[in-house]
């Protein structure tokens, strides 16, 4: 990207600098939004949401039904479904979006085919032969596709089958160096795979060259490589033995280093390259925690680990600040054109945001010199957690070694008060990226040792109320919120805080409904944090937090009330109802405001005819699963594609965890899933129909 484009990223810093308003960020915003695209992603969502519910409420009434029907039927009922698939497959073309569906229908079903057969027959075969035989059989369906999506499908699938076979296969037999080697060879064969996509088929191909399913390669071969190079560097085994297992650790990590020296001198992406790094550290992390296996963790050792995690991270921080500068005008001549446009032309921009080109220019090269992707954020935030766990571990022997274990609860309270001022001043003066990551554990890490010591002195004094904890930790999340610009520490605090009062009014006071009144509490501040520019904050992470809270609250503390969170002291039916209408108000209030508030909007997003029936849907669903589909309408109506790709994720997530919901009938889930997918269908097909109608004209 060079300076002649300007990305969305450069909001954010005309915020902070006081360029942009509240009066003004939605339209600018607006600005970067391509419309075209976000209809394109929304048509595709819709399917894809339809096909899903429907196919888990065929799935759940059969669940529901499946010991009183036949054998016969049993296998008559998928076998159907494996022909159906492959049929509309076909008939609907291999390249169109529901062709393509029904193709990793059809896939899936086969393995559902198998374990149909595993249980009918109840046959002696290990674990591993059903997904060996389900990868074997559906690589042809996988070959004919046409469609990444689909490879992604059965790579997974046969990844399963491998460490399946690895696990009953080897290690029940007593060879757990045949199934290390066997996990070794996949990952070998998956780092060639990416070399041979690149090298041949990307060129040829246009259909294979999606920029996903090469990092989806990459992942894969680091996620393999790093389990191969762990479970021969640690086991213990003969001297004979030992040779050969340390020699295949090294063809590990040799791979890995020779995977990402290609990378770098002739594919270099920012992500592929990360990824392969994060693969290493967790490697050389392994080495050094070796060095000292034997060792006794007395101070001094943790002192030396402390300070060998500091380089790491500082050697991490420059390589992902050298990536960027390499992959800052790396082109990969075989890549997909990003089918996600995020930046404007300068002018177009200069324009738009009434700023000097000058200005921007200036202002986007700084960008591009210091802000890193967020995978790199979150990797330099988890070696920052490890390199202050370590430090904590080592000042805490040392203070505990003059503690006065009798008043320990006011020590540990004045302690973490000290962490957490020191940490909360110089963090809030940091902006250098490791440095930040390790002031971020240690202000998290003080607020802990607060909290806890505050606990601990009311209880030794027998006054615990805990009203007086809970209030401290509003006030300290607050403090991150308001004192702190990092997207972690402000997410984390405005999760902990929801955590917090959910805990203190659902299960301590006991309130009814109280989940109703945090899920408004939490909307609401989610659309202004999401519009609004705070005291030159934008504070969007806060706001992906509480939008995300009903979705983890409704299954965090147990099963016992999808429909709704608390112990509400009316019937379970009314219960249900209040519920369901609550979600529809609370949803549709959002959408009200998030389209009146923003005067760049000329008609409703989404239109009217669309948003009605997934207003019905949000009513059909329980409240986590009504918050999820917020989230995907929020995403698509600003134009935020991280909150509409959590909310589809945080939707799949629902459906998994919907299954073990007990106070449901697998039959009524299974109406209620058909339902909803029934719905998304019609909308899906009424927004097609109306796209159609406009190209027309």
């Amino acid at each position: 990207m060079t300076s002649e484009r300007v990305e969305a990223g450069i909001l954010r810093p005309l915020v902070h600098q006081g360029k942009l308003t509240s009066d003004n960020y939605l339209s600018a915003l607006e600005t970067f939004r391509d419309r075209q695209w976000w209809e394109s992603w929304a048509m595709r969502a819709l399917f894809a949401l339809a096909v899903g519910h429907i196919l888990a409420g065929v799935i759940f009434f059969f669940a529901h039904n499946w010991f009183g029907l036949p054998d016969n039927l049993k296998f008559g009922l998928v076998g159907s479904g494996i022909g159906l698939s492959i049929l509309l497959w076909l008939t609907l073309g291999l390249d169109s979006l529901a062709g393509k569906s029904f193709g990793i229908v059809a896939t899936v079903l086969v393995g559902v085919m198998f374990a149909v057969f595993g249980q009918v027959y109840q046959t002696p075969a290990l674990l591993h032969t059903p997904f060996v035989l389900w990868a074997a059989m559906t690589l042809s369906f996988a070959a004919v596709s046409r469609n990444l999506a689909h490879w992604a499908v059965w790579i997974v699938i046969a990844i399963v089958a491998m460490f399946a076979y690895a696990e009953t296969g080897f290690y029940i037999a007593g060879q757990p160096l045949a199934a290390d080697m066997l996990i070794l060879v996949a990952a070998l064969f998956s780092a060639a795979a990416v070399l041979i996509l690149d090298k041949f088929l990307r060129p040829t191909y246009p259909w294979v060259r999606g920029s996903w399913f090469r990092l989806f390669l990459i992942a894969i071969s680091g996620v393999l490589l790093v389990t191969a190079f762990t479970s021969t560097f640690w086991p213990w085994r003969s001297d004979a033995l030992k040779a050969l297992s340390y020699g295949l650790s090294a063809v590990a990590f040799l791979t890995a280093l020779g995977l990402g020296l290609y990378l770098y001198k002739f594919r270099p992406t920012l992500a592929g390259l990360s990824i392969v790094t994060f693969t290493m550290t967790a490697m050389i992390v392994q080495m050094v925690l070796k060095l000292f296996q034997d060792s006794t963790w007395h101070t001094g050792v943790i002192l030396m680990v402390f300070l060998i995690f500091i380089g790491i991270t500082i050697v991490l921080g420059a390589l992902f600040k050298h990536y960027m500068r390499l992959t800052h005008t790396a082109v990969d001549p075989s890549a997909e054109k990003d089918e996600t446009p995020r930046d404007i032309s300068l002018a177009e921009a200069s324009g738009a945001l009434a700023i000097p080109e000058n200005d921007l220019s200036a202002l986007q090269e700084d960008i591009e010199a210091k802000e890193n992707p967020w995978y790199i954020e979150m990797f330099l935030a988890l070696a920052g957690m490890i390199t202050a766990g370590f430090g904590v571990a080592f000042f805490g022997l040392i203070f505990s070694s003059f503690l006065d274990f009798e008043n320990f609860g006011v020590a540990l309270l004045i302690a973490g008060l000290t962490v957490y001022i020191g940490a909360l001043i110089l963090r809030s003066n940091s902006n250098q990226g490791y440095l930040r990551h390790l002031l971020n554990t240690f202000l998290m890490v003080g607020a802990a040792m607060l909290i806890g010591g505050i606990g601990l002195a009311l209880e030794q004094r027998s006054a615990l109320n805990w009203g007086i904890p809970v209030f401290a930790v509003l006030i300290l999340t607050a403090l991150n919120i308001a004192f702190v610009r990092d997207a972690i520490i402000e997410f984390l605090s405005a999760l902990i805080a929801m955590g917090t009062l959910y805990f203190y009014l659902g299960y301590y006071l006991n309130i009814a409904y109280f989940d109703i009144i945090l899920v408004v509490f939490a909307t609401g501040l989610a659309m202004v944090f999401l519009t609004r520019v705070l005291k030159k904050r934008l504070l969007t992470a806060a706001a992906s937090a509480f939008l995300i809270y009903p979705v983890l609250a409704s299954f965090s503390f147990g099963f016992d009330g999808v429909f709704g969170f608390g112990n509400p002291t009316e019937g379970y039916e009314f219960s249900r109802y209040t519920y369901s209408f609550a979600g529809v108000i609370i949803a549709a209030a959002a959408i009200v405001y998030l389209n009146v508030t923003n005067p760049a909007f000329k008609s409703w997003r989404p239109p009217l005819f669309v948003l009605a029936p997934l207003l019905i849907v949000i009513g059909l669903f329980p409240f986590g699963g009504a918050s999820a589909l917020l989230l995907i309408l929020t995403g698509y109506i600003l134009g935020h594609r991280t909150l509409a790709i959590l909310g589809v994720l945080l939707e799949i997530y629902y459906l998994y965890m919907f299954y073990y919901e007990l106070s449901i009938s697998l039959g009524t889930k299974s109406y209620i899933l058909m339902a909803v997918g029934v719905v998304f269908l019609g909308v899906w097909y009424a927004a097609n129909r109306h796209q159609n109608k406009e190209a027309l004209t």
